[in-house]
């Protein structure tokens, strides 16, 4: 990415941040996707905010139709779920679950693929060059190397989020809180793969 392409993002960057917090940010995005400094200061504020990594949510399994409880990644905005905004009371929380890996890798392999097959799509999982999958590095003693599938989206009551036994794993910084920003914007927005949609219209 050229010198004039991170001056046209500078025009995108969060307005809260100061002058200081652009130029770090700018800095670390122009090391992407070598850069793996994802996670910041985890907030002691009991509310989620869209990035945060939280267990104890509760998934519903559409293959068993069981419950489980899982890590997951929630991507609700903010301030929609903020208690401070009075949210409705059918507000929901969106979150993906947060799988290992390594088990991921296994499940490829087992899929079909062959281990250097594996191997290559692992590497590009870890450079975010699979658009659906957001990928998370380990944090040492704490959490494993994983992926967010961004196709796997879940959602629970806020209601029944704010009583359950939930806590945060960890925050992302705001480099990786972009990154992730990036990633749902191509995943669910790729506005040129030309798709003529009235022609798609007419032939329906």
């Amino acid at each position: 990415m050229g010198d004039q392409a991170f001056d046209r993002l500078g025009l995108a960057l969060p307005p809260f941040l100061s002058a200081e917090g652009k130029r770090e940010l700018i800095a670390q995005l122009r090391r992407y996707p070598d850069n793996f400094e994802y996670f910041g200061w985890a907030p002691s504020d009991p509310e989620a905010i869209q990035g945060d990594g939280w267990s104890g949510l509760t998934l519903f399994d559409f293959e068993t139709a069981e419950r489980e409880k899982v890590q997951g990644l929630i991507l609700s905005n903010s301030c929609d779920i903020a208690a401070a905004n009075a949210p409705m009371l059918d507000q929901r929380v969106a979150f993906a679950p947060i799988l290992e890996l390594s088990r991921y890798q296994e499940f490829i392999v087992e899929a079909g693929k062959t281990p250097r097959q594996a191997d290559e799509y692992v590497a590009q999982i870890r450079r975010q060059e699979i658009h659906r999958l957001f990928y998370l590095p380990s944090i040492h003693g704490l959490f494993e190397e994983s992926i967010v599938a961004l196709d796997n989206i879940h959602s629970i009551p806020l209601e029944e989020f704010s009583r359950s036994s939930v806590h945060r794993v960890f925050s992302l910084s705001m480099y990786g809180w972009y990154v992730l920003l990036v990633k749902l914007s191509i995943h669910f927005t790729r506005m040129a793969e030309n798709v003529d949609r009235r022609s798609a219209a007419q032939a329906g």
